[in-house]
């Protein structure tokens, strides 16, 4: 009787210990949780063991007239990259951004992609700002007639402004670009109310056609297209569609001027255009192209040409 009762509680001991020996009770699991970054759809939280690699979900989100590139850590894409489906280990919770690329015709003049809108005019605008690798990029910054960026934006290393004392009083003189020889330093006057090529960052940084659009390329633009406020990798800006169905983003990035970098993102281009009418606006002043993200419009102002804003190329292979 002793040995039998002996032999049970053997077997019973041995089978709690296989029974136990696989279980761990401290195992760790993290969440990976997946963003549509501006697409459509759903997709369900996955679930990760510490120290155990896994293939992501398939992504299931999808995004009209853009391709899914991956995934990041990064909703702007500046974090770590996963491609689809990809094994990894994962060591805490974390949130996986989809990441879109648009899809577009690809045309190319001179090195550079540019987008045929529809335009009656034949401008093809290119699908980056001057400087920039991808369409919501801010680019370089230029003062206006200033091919070059650079660290700061003033009126006191502007070229084209001479600073005089008068009086107690500090006035901006022009030494080119200058419609008005009250304004001119020592009386100047040159007549020129548009850029000349030697001074237009579009044409001397990309050659060939391209060129800073004027205000009257602009207000083509503006009349010309459906505009709608949108959002590229967490970047907001405008989105032109063209009558053919083509459109091009434009980000609302920020501007430079004599305090650095301003703050409010608000979205501000460069024409080829000088201000000339001195009613409303200081004579050293140029125009540009404002956006209003809230009412999903775009319109053409003065702006003081020694500020550091960007510029959208165009050109025209029509002429």
């Amino acid at each position: 009787m002793k040995r039998t009762l002996f032999l049970l509680f053997a077997i019973v001991s041995v089978a709690g210990m296989i029974a136990t020996s696989g279980c761990d009770t401290n195992v760790t699991t993290y969440t990976v949780t997946f963003d549509a970054n501006g697409g459509e759809g759903t997709m369900d939280t996955q679930l990760f063991t510490e120290d155990y690699e896994k293939a992501l979900t398939a992504n299931a989100f999808t995004r009209e007239g853009y391709s899914f590139e991956g995934w990041n850590t990064m909703r702007d894409g500046t974090g770590t990259a996963y491609t689809d489906q990809q094994k990894i280990k994962v060591v805490a919770d974390m949130t996986l951004y989809a990441q879109w690329k648009e899809e577009r015709p690809v045309t190319m003049h001179n090195g550079h992609e540019y987008i045929d809108l529809g335009l009656p005019s034949g401008n093809m605008w290119a699908t980056c700002n001057i400087g920039a690798t991808n369409p919501e990029a801010a680019g370089n910054y230029y003062a206006w007639a200033e091919t070059a960026p650079k660290q700061t934006y003033t009126a006191e290393n502007y070229p084209y402004i001479r600073i005089v004392i008068e009086n107690e009083d500090t006035l901006h003189m022009l030494t080119k670009y200058c419609s008005q020889s009250p304004f001119g330093y020592e009386g100047f006057r040159d007549e020129l109310e548009s850029l000349l090529a030697e001074d237009d960052a579009a044409a001397v940084n990309w050659g060939g056609q391209w060129k800073t659009p004027s205000e009257e390329d602009y207000m083509e633009l503006i009349r010309n297209c459906t505009i709608t406020t949108d959002t590229i990798n967490n970047v907001v800006g405008l989105t032109f569609k063209g009558t053919n169905g083509n459109s091009i983003f434009m980000p609302a990035v920020r501007y430079y001027n004599d305090e650095g970098l301003v703050e409010n993102v608000c979205g501000r281009y460069w024409t080829s255009t000088l201000a000339t009418d001195i009613s409303y606006t200081a004579p050293t002043c140029a125009m540009n192209c404002s956006f209003y993200l809230e009412y999903e419009e775009a319109d053409v102002y003065p702006f003081a040409r020694e500020c550091g804003l960007p510029v959208r190329a165009i050109c025209n292979l029509r002429k």
